[in-house]
């Protein structure tokens, strides 16, 4: 048997105080409707009933326990169906009492055996309420049995409903918490693997490009008493190294930077992205931009933004490009984003980390990418994303 959770929504807490206001608004009808024909034993029986009910009201907001909600619950509804006993001779609808027992009931307990428990109660109850109104000459309507009946059914259905209302609004507000907190999570992890890729890139990189350094500076020593100009021209080849290292050391660095593009357009982080890019690197990088860019997604401006970085690298470190045309073309729901360059080119095309990289981040948010290029040509790289409007 399976009971609904303790912690109370505001939704919850009005439902069972409504509840509660029904049950004493009955009670409190019979208390002052009869109070002036009945004897002390009766009143008393009504103010015992109103605080049973009242003390039941908060131990049903208070208690998870599967054993301790049905015995409430049969305490309830002994309470309830007392009054058809007690106040026989009246035409009042006790049973709308037992209805609010019920929805109550269904609402708190997932279970068939308390179902068929409550059904089995409510089909003693209406034996011994005949039988007994049978006993003291009141008459019993099979009418009236079958209308109660299904109101109180109709109420006890509606708290099932209710609870599942509940319990689907409170799984998919966990559901939405947990995805909150796993996008979260791989935001993060995609964040570290991007700064180890980069790391990994300048111990590659700058750590081939030292070395190299260091063994040209020794041979420059090695020569300048032997032979002087060769010296100078090796010592010119060591300072083209160091500022080659010290270009691809400044791109690493900025690559790394996520909160620079934040505060900014797609555009103006582009543009200057480009004019860092080309300052350090001597390439002539010019933008055309059809469109607005203003509703793009962070998520997808980020990997847009990544993705451009990555193909401008490429282009210098691999394509020795000289010149690089950008595009972006923001229509019909889709961002284009084309990149043509004037480097050496190739015939075969042949994915490393840096493409592969690329094509993960395109499909990563359901785009796609062409990458073309000819031996002399350079490379053109078009790609394709899906933006929400």
């Amino acid at each position: 048997m399976r009971t609904h959770s303790a912690d109370f929504s505001i939704y919850e807490r009005t439902l069972y105080y409504l509840r509660l206001g029904f049950i004493l608004t009955i009670c409190l009808i019979y208390f002052f409707y009869f109070v002036h024909r009945w004897d002390h034993w009766t009143i008393i029986f009504v103010a015992s009933t109103m605080i049973l009910f009242t003390i039941n009201h908060f131990l049903y907001m208070r208690v998870a326990s599967s054993t301790m909600v049905t015995l409430i619950a049969l305490l309830d509804f002994a309470a309830a169906s007392s009054y058809s006993f007690v106040f026989i001779h009246t035409n009042m609808p006790s049973q709308a009492l037992i209805a609010a027992v019920g929805i109550s009931m269904f609402y708190k307990i997932r279970s068939r055996r308390a179902m068929i428990s409550f059904f089995i109660l409510l089909l003693m109850y209406w034996i011994i309420f005949a039988s007994f109104g049978l006993y003291k000459g009141v008459p019993v309507y099979v009418v009236d049995i079958i209308i109660f009946t299904v109101f109180i059914l109709y109420t006890s259905i509606m708290g099932a409903l209710l609870r599942h209302y509940q319990q689907s609004r409170n799984e998919t507000i966990r559901l939405n918490e947990q995805l909150l907190h796993y996008s979260k999570e791989i935001e993060a992890l995609a964040t570290t693997n991007e700064r180890n890729r980069i790391a990994r890139d300048i111990h590659d990189n700058v750590g081939h490009s030292l070395t190299s350094l260091l063994i040209q500076l020794q041979a420059a020593r090695k020569l300048r008493e032997v032979e002087p100009e060769r010296s100078d021209s090796v010592l010119m080849k060591c300072e083209l190294l160091a500022r080659s290292t010290l270009q691809d050391l400044r791109l690493s660095v900025r690559a790394m930077n996520d909160e620079a593009w934040i505060s900014a357009s797609m555009e103006q982080n582009i543009q200057a992205f480009i004019q860092d890019f080309s300052d350090i690197s001597g390439m002539n990088i010019q933008m055309k931009v059809e469109g607005s860019l203003d509703s793009i997604q962070p998520t997808i401006m980020l990997a847009c933004f990544r993705i451009i970085q990555e193909a401008m690298t490429n282009a210098r470190k691999h394509g020795h490009a000289h010149r690089l045309d950008l595009t972006l073309c923001n229509s019909d729901g889709i961002l284009r984003i084309t990149l043509r360059d004037d480097g050496v080119g190739t015939d075969r095309v042949e994915e490393g980390f840096g493409l592969r990289s690329m094509r993960e981040r395109v499909e990563g948010q359901l785009g796609s990418i062409d990458i073309t290029s000819e031996r002399g040509q350079g490379f053109t790289v078009a790609i394709q994303i899906p933006i929400a409007q």
